[in-house]
């Protein structure tokens, strides 16, 4: 999708489970795959770039989340990314991610491996910044882990959240 503003979602509900993956930028671009399926749970997976020259975080986002509708356990991931600028204006941000989202009867798990960094590498300054939110929580607990990049010419992260009845994970690495 080539345009000033936009987004694209894809999710699958089997009933029971839900997961669903998103991206989106302002003033840029995105390219981005995106698969689901509902074979005996819920099932999203997306990867690509986003492109985005905006100066304000989350001009570049993505989001992966999972859950049961009950709403007994969930998780998701969340990055905003903001495009670095100088006096000469700004020099846009890049992510490139692979992201899934599963939820079945036992557990639900999101995934997100990114990597998040400057697009005009020959001009100085202009350096990007991103903000990553892991989260899970089931219906005794919740677990949230937040992680920021700023000023990082290349920032590499994976994020983990998961939840079952009895245990909760979200990790930023």
């Amino acid at each position: 999708m080539n345009a000033g503003n936009g987004s694209a979602w894809i999710g699958s509900e089997n009933g029971t489970n839900y997961a669903k993956v998103g991206s989106g930028f302002n003033n840029g671009t995105l390219t981005m795959n995106q698969q689901t399926n509902t074979t005996a749970s819920a099932y999203a997976n997306q990867s690509g770039t986003i492109d985005s020259y905006s100066t304000t975080l989350g001009g570049a986002w993505t989001h992966s989340e999972a859950g049961d509708t009950g709403n007994n356990r969930s998780a998701y991931v969340d990055t905003q990314a903001a495009s670095g600028s100088t006096g000469t204006g700004a020099k846009g941000v890049r992510i490139t991610e692979t992201s899934n989202a599963y939820s079945s009867l036992t557990n639900v798990t999101v995934y997100e491996q990114k990597s998040t960094a400057r697009i005009i590498w020959a001009l100085s300054g202009g350096q990007p910044s991103s903000t990553t939110i892991a989260h899970a929580q089931n219906s005794t607990a919740t677990m949230h882990t937040l992680s920021s990049s700023v000023n990082t010419p290349v920032s590499n992260q994976k994020a983990l959240a998961y939840a079952n009845l009895t245990a909760i994970k979200a990790e930023i690495t």
